[in-house]
């Protein structure tokens, strides 16, 4: 029999099973209600409409209610769960206290009874759920009594209220919570949805991916008797059980998730991203052919096992045998490596008579399940980058390994840059886990393979910190998030028109956006050195403008340059590419040296140039030229017999009369030549930094300096302050002799930029 009618007294109403499951189902996936009528009748059906009409009857439908829509979805989730026995339609009810009260979705299996009420909205709404709550809680004995008389055993029973647009408020959610020891819980429309798209992949065995979400660590009785020979094998902490399984038995048991306790929809992106559906198809028919597999399935029990030894000859050598007693907890064995193997039997009639061979170790610590994860799904198999990096957030949840966290950290960035509706990456990143809502390839065109290895590469998250570590690894991911999303959304505005092509521009494709991510690092160095606070966004954004220049040449760049830099995907052309954009810029300020030090251009001096006296000789002779250069267009702007007076800064004329005192004190007999020194000889007394002042000063720079050196006074500043650092390796008294080679080089460097500005050097340097 497969429809039960009910009259009472505990049930009133349709129940149905088997075959009728399907019937129901069918009906409850559409969009209509459908009733078959004589037409004589038709009058009577105003709010129909006539969807078939024949000589005597006729088909009307009407649409369903919001409301109905949602019951009949959350009907289908528990009914491909594989729920053997659910309500016929809306009319079913059950005695509470000797009246029949209405059930919108009740769900039965061997050994569960789950009484679900549905609560929808159209619109988002904050309406309270408290009353439906409160009325299941008055219930719950009368449900549990009607059960247990209708059916002559004990159930778990448990009480689920489904929400669709109903935002509750932490107060309710909390509430709620407190109730789970009562068996009542709340599910979401997006749990509902994640569930059906599992249901999808897996089928009935789903819903031993739901009840370890429900039922948490509480022990399960119709799990407690599940026994198995077994060997224990190893010593110390690498102890570990091997023993021959029914796969029936072990699903009961199995996750591929390795947190116990998953949310719906991370428990949906796990299984996306490690069951392939069309895998367990072929496995299945590989079974059903008569088909086995020799090889074992490697598990974590995350509940302790009981293990006990025979009796009679308990061990063979030093491997003791016995009884091995499974933990009685619904998602109490990770999966780490052969679950197509274990699902694909539970879709065919050997689930029961099969065997599998299982190597079980017990409650491996988070670090050492990773590793041996990432052993054997990485360094024994061919695993897709994408999916590693996609997985990395799950199997090293919670370990304490600076390594695991980083690689975690970097992961949980980018999903954050794809996830968050502001982002510029927001839904442009191909995420495995995600893939579904993902179908225009040229939008979402990114890998996150690529925006990973970038945030890696440049070191912007490390397993020794990194340029954006902050306190935690934890704190770190929203502050690299903020940074991150502050840079590019400045270079998709910039280059918007190149941004939205995507696959057809070049900056958002996966080499367009490793060279950002290269100019990205380097300009947070850069904030380092200029020592401005990242948070402080009014002052990011006015200094990530000296990167203009370097965005003005990519938007130039024709289609056939942007071609030729897409054809070249190494990450040494990648590093070369980004070298010649930051070329002028590190000529300038010494912007994005240190991508000179991975290789390609160099900062060297020539050899023949590298010898002190020759940095001497060539600072010496540039300061003279400055001398002669700044006289010559003070007078020209200010006048010959005020160019001193009005060009010179207050500071400057002090140090000039100090070093004219110097002189004086230490030779005394040339007291009345030093005081007559003419105007234009007294600036023999300035240093780099005194002409630097010089240049910058007032209307010197306005009306002169300004289209001699760059445009950018705050450049021109630090153009001589690495020039100063070159210059102290000559000075007798204090030379800065603990420059590196890179500060060497630059000083090298922006004094050659400098005799070029001021006509000294006409060739480019480019070493």
């Amino acid at each position: 029999m497969t429809q039960i009618n009910n009259n009472g007294p505990n049930f009133f109403g349709e129940l149905v099973d088997e075959e009728d499951l399907n019937i129901i189902e069918e009906e409850k996936q559409r969009e209509f209600t459908e009733i078959n009528i004589l037409n004589k009748d038709i009058d009577n059906y105003k709010n129909w409409e006539v969807w078939k009409s024949g000589k005597d009857k006729s088909v009307l439908r009407k649409p369903k209610s919001d409301d109905e829509l949602f019951e009949d979805k959350t009907w289908i989730l528990f009914k491909r769960m594989g729920f053997q026995q659910l309500n016929r339609d809306r009319n079913f009810k059950i005695a509470v206290n000797g009246n029949p009260k209405q059930i919108d979705v009740f769900a039965k299996d061997e050994d569960n009874v789950f009484i679900i009420e549905c609560k929808s909205s159209i619109e988002i709404s904050n309406r309270s759920i408290d009353h439906d709550i409160d009325d299941i809680l008055l219930a719950i004995t009368d449900y549990k009594k009607a059960i247990r008389n209708e059916y002559g055993k004990n159930f778990r029973i448990s009480f689920l209220v489904a929400i669709k647009n109903i935002k509750l408020s932490k107060q309710e959610r909390d509430y709620i919570s407190s109730l789970k020891q009562k068996g009542l819980f709340i599910l979401t429309i997006e749990d509902i949805d994640a569930y059906l798209e599992l249901a999808n992949q897996l089928g009935t065995i789903t819903k031993f991916q739901f009840f370890p979400l429900i039922f948490g660590h509480k022990r399960s009785s119709e799990l407690t008797n599940i026994t198995v020979p077994a060997m224990h094998i190893g010593k110390g902490n690498n102890k570990y059980y091997v023993f021959v399984i029914q796969p029936n038995k072990l699903i009961k048991l199995a996750y591929v998730y390795r947190k116990e306790l998953a949310s719906p929809q991370q428990a949906l992106g796990a299984y996306q991203r490690l069951v392939n559906r069309k895998r367990l198809e072929n496995i299945k028919k590989y079974l059903d052919g008569g088909g086995f597999f020799p090889n074992n399935i490697i598990i974590n029990f995350t509940q302790k096992p009981t293990f006990e030894p025979f009796a009679s000859k308990q061990e063979f050598g030093d491997i003791p045998y016995g009884k091995l007693t499974l933990p009685p907890y619904y998602g109490s064995a990770w999966i780490i490596d052969g679950q197509h193997r274990l699902f694909g039997y539970a879709k065919t009639d050997k689930k029961d008579s099969g065997n599998l061979m299982v190597v079980a170790f017990d409650n491996l610590d988070v670090k050492k399940q990773a590793n041996l994860f990432v052993e054997i799904n990485v360094n024994q198999k061919s695993i897709n980058s994408n999916l590693l990096w996609d997985i990395y957030p799950d199997i090293y949840e919670g370990s304490e390994d600076a390594k695991q966290l980083s690689l975690r950290t970097i992961s949980l960035i980018a999903k954050k840059l794809n996830g968050e509706k502001k982002s510029p990456f927001y839904n442009r990143i191909r995420i495995p886990s995600i893939r579904i809502s993902q179908k225009d390839t040229n939008y979402t065109n990114l890998t996150l393979t690529n925006i990973c290895d970038s945030i890696s590469n440049n070191e912007l998250i490390t397993d020794n910190g990194g340029l954006l570590f902050r306190e935690t690894y934890e704190y770190s991911i929203n502050f690299a998030f903020d940074i991150v999303k502050q840079f590019f959304d400045y270079v998709s505005d910039k280059l918007k028109e190149d941004w939205e092509q995507g696959e057809e521009g070049l900056v958002r494709t996966n080499i367009g956006s490793s060279i950002l991510f290269i100019i990205f690092g380097q300009f947070i160095k850069w904030l380092n050195y200029k020592e401005i606070s990242y948070n402080d966004s009014e002052k990011f954004n006015a200094e990530i403008k000296i990167l203009d220049d370097i965005f003005d040449k990519l938007t130039k760049m024709t289609p056939a340059e942007k071609g030729t830099i897409k054809r070249s995907s190494s990450e040494a052309s990648k590093l070369e590419t980004a070298q010649k954009l930051i070329w002028d810029l590190k000529e300038k300020i010494g912007f994005g040296v240190g991508l000179w030090k991975k290789g390609g251009w160099t900062l060297n001096i020539p050899n023949e140039e590298n010898s002190n006296n020759a940095i001497n000789s060539l600072t010496t002779e540039t300061e003279k030229a400055l001398r002669k250069l700044i006289i010559f267009e003070l007078k020209r702007i200010h006048g010959e017999g005020v160019w001193f007076k009005v060009g010179i800064p207050a500071g400057v004329k002090d140090n000039i009369e100090r070093g004219i005192q110097r002189d004086i004190n230490k030779f005394p007999y040339m007291r009345e030549e030093k005081e007559k020194l003419a105007e234009d000889e007294k600036l023999v007394y300035t240093d780099i930094g005194d002409l630097k002042e010089i240049i910058v000063y007032g209307q010197n720079w306005e009306k002169a300096f300004i289209n001699i050196f760059s445009k950018d006074k705050e450049l021109t500043r630090i153009a001589f302050e690495y020039y100063a650092a070159l210059r102290s390796m000559r000075d007798p008294i204090h030379p800065d002799r603990n420059l590196d080679d890179i500060g060497r080089g630059l000083g090298y460097w922006h004094t050659r930029w400098i005799r070029r500005c001021i006509g000294l050097d006409t060739t480019m340097y480019t070493t």
